[in-house]
């Protein structure tokens, strides 16, 4: 017996559901498979020394719902800041006082990471910064599904963290005189640029 018209369309929008559900699913579970990547290369705890924050600062474990920290652009990247945190207290500015705080003089509780990634066929593509000479910058890199290799961003997101461990208090005075500082801001961790889409 052929199929009606109505058939055809729910089977059409089902499908549609299940590819839909598969690909989110995909993107989500590499980048819970990325944190713990780098939580083990670095020799922290994923949830609590690296997690993902939302728009509005809160924290969010990798096995937790991340799906509403993550914001996709208009090239269905999908983009996200990554927290590692070295102090579960954070500066007292009660020590040193408003204006030196608002200097951003104040030593980060630690770094936060600006990631993006995306799906093509069997290839992941991640955006993240890299540090080369000295100097801050995206980077495209690519994960084969059949053959990871994860050795090439991870050792570019442990460069960025070393550099970001040299900003010292003498570092961030230095940066007073420099209006384009990209250092400490009072979210309380030190920044790095938000990711800028290159055509992949």
């Amino acid at each position: 017996m052929q199929k009606s018209i109505f058939q055809h369309l729910v089977d059409s929008v089902n499908k549609d559901y299940e590819d839909t559900y598969a690909y989110v699913g995909k993107n989500f579970d590499f980048i819970r498979e990325l944190i713990d990547k780098i939580a083990l290369h670095i020799q922290c705890t994923p949830g609590k020394d690296i997690y993902i924050v939302d728009e509005k600062g809160s924290k969010i474990a990798p096995s937790n719902f991340i799906q509403d920290a993550i914001i996709v652009d208009n090239e269905c990247f999908f983009s996200f800041k990554l927290v590692i945190s070295a102090s579960n207290t954070g500066f007292n500015i009660n020590s040193c006082g408003k204006s030196f705080f608002d200097k951003n003089l104040v030593p980060p509780s630690g770094i936060a990471i600006y990631i993006s990634i995306k799906q093509e066929d069997d290839i992941f593509i991640v955006i993240a910064p890299s540090i080369k000479e000295e100097k801050l910058f995206t980077e495209i890199f690519k994960i084969y599904s059949d053959n990871p290799s994860w050795t090439e961003l991870l050792e570019s997101l442990t460069q960025v963290i070393i550099n970001f461990s040299k900003k010292d208090l003498k570092y961030r005075i230095s940066q007073l005189f420099e209006e384009s500082s990209q250092q400490v801001k009072p979210f309380g961790f030190y920044v790095t640029p938000d990711i800028k889409i290159v055509n992949t």
